[in-house]
C-alpha cells in the first residue's frame, strides 16, 4: 500500500517541478521582452553654431590672423553654421614690434563709428542687432579705422594692432541669447545690451 501511494505523490511533484520550471521560463521570457531595445532611427540634427570674422588691413582681406598695418576696415561677421545666431564681435587692441612681437606698451581702442545696426556693449564688445541666417554675414561694423604707430622711449618702432574675434549665439529659442549675452531681445531682434 505505501508503494501506491508513493507513485502519486511522486507524479504530483514531477507536476510541480514541471509547473515551476515553465513559470520561470515565461517569467525570463517576459522579463527579456521588456528589457529589449529596440532599434530606433533619429532624424534629429544637432545645430551647429560657430563663426568667422572677414576684415580688410591696407585693403587686402584677411580672415584668421592678427595683421598689423595702418587702416583696417570692412569688419563684418558670417555665421558658417547651421542655425539662424545673433552675432557679436569683441575688438581688443596691443602694440606689437616689427616682428609682430607683443610689447606690452598700455594700448587702447581707438574710437570707430558703428553703421547701422550695431550696438555698442562697452568696452571693445559690439552687437549685430538682427538674427543672420546660415552662410550669411553681417553688415559692416564700422567705419574705417585708423591704427597708429609711434615710436617707443626705447626708439623702436612700435604698430597698434587691433584683433577682432566673433562670437555667436544661437537665435532661437529668444531665451538663449537673453541668457548667454544678457541682451533684450524683441520683435526677434537685440533691442538692448547691458
Amino acid at each position: 500500500m505505501a508503494a501506491r501511494l508513493q507513485k502519486p505523490q511522486k507524479k504530483r511533484r514531477s507536476a510541480a517541478v514541471i509547473a515551476v520550471a515553465a513559470a520561470v521560463a515565461l517569467a525570463s521570457v517576459a522579463v527579456a521582452f521588456m528589457l529589449r531595445r529596440a532599434e530606433v532611427q533619429s532624424d534629429f540634427t544637432p545645430a551647429v553654431v560657430i563663426c568667422a570674422v572677414h576684415e580688410k588691413v591696407n585693403g587686402a582681406e584677411v580672415t584668421g590672423s592678427a595683421v598689423s598695418g595702418s587702416v583696417k576696415s570692412d569688419i563684418t561677421a558670417e555665421n558658417t553654421g547651421s542655425t539662424t545666431v545673433f552675432l557679436r564681435l569683441r575688438l581688443s587692441a596691443c602694440w606689437v614690434d616689427g616682428t609682430g612681437k607683443v610689447t606690452g606698451t598700455p594700448s587702447a581702442l581707438p574710437q570707430i563709428t558703428l553703421r547701422q545696426n550695431w550696438l555698442d556693449g562697452g568696452n571693445g564688445l559690439y552687437y549685430y542687432a538682427l538674427p543672420v541666417e546660415p552662410e550669411q554675414s553681417t553688415t559692416v561694423l564700422c567705419e574705417p579705422m585708423q591704427m597708429k604707430t609711434f615710436v617707443s622711449p626705447t626708439g623702436a618702432v612700435v604698430y597698434q594692432q587691433i584683433t577682432v574675434l566673433a562670437e555667436a549665439v544661437q537665435a532661437l529659442p529668444v531665451k538663449a541669447a537673453q541668457e548667454a549675452w544678457g541682451v533684450t531681445v524683441d520683435g526677434g531682434h537685440i533691442t538692448k545690451v547691458k
